[in-house]
């Protein structure tokens, strides 16, 4: 039997295997069963994978769970990572950690839906929902 985490990992590559686009402004996780996904839908998406809600928007999806170090989060798959505005401290992006220390974004129109390796330079915090974790 999969772990959450597992199944999460295993949608998100199908979701990578679909080569969808990025798409601005999902809100509710429709855009993503046909054209693609915005950072926040694709992380909500995620979650609602494995029966966890989560907000949409990066402004609110970062007050989810507990904070925790940028470098911790390399080691726990599906932390959501966030980066933000330097001027105003607004957050404006989300990705999620995933396997071998890499993380999956829906990055921008030009590059799409993208796995790469994780850096925690550039990002700005890491928040870890618990539910995920547990049995």
């Amino acid at each position: 039997m999969m772990t959450k985490t597992q199944q999460m990992m295993a949608w998100l590559e199908g979701e990578l295997a679909k080569n969808l686009s990025y798409v601005w402004g999902d809100k509710d996780g429709e855009m993503g069963k046909t054209k693609g996904w915005d950072c926040s839908g694709l992380s909500r998406g995620a979650y609602a994978s494995i029966g966890i809600t989560n907000p949409d928007g990066s402004f609110n999806q970062i007050k989810c769970g507990r904070e925790i170090t940028l470098e911790a989060a390399a080691r726990n798959p599906g932390v959501l990572v966030f980066k933000r505005r330097k001027i105003t401290g607004r957050v404006y992006h989300v990705g999620i950690i995933t396997e071998g220390g890499t993380v999956t974004e829906a990055h921008s129109t030009k590059l799409g839906i993208i796995k790469r390796a994780y850096s925690p330079k550039g990002w700005s915090s890491a928040r870890k929902i618990d539910e995920l974790y547990a049995p």
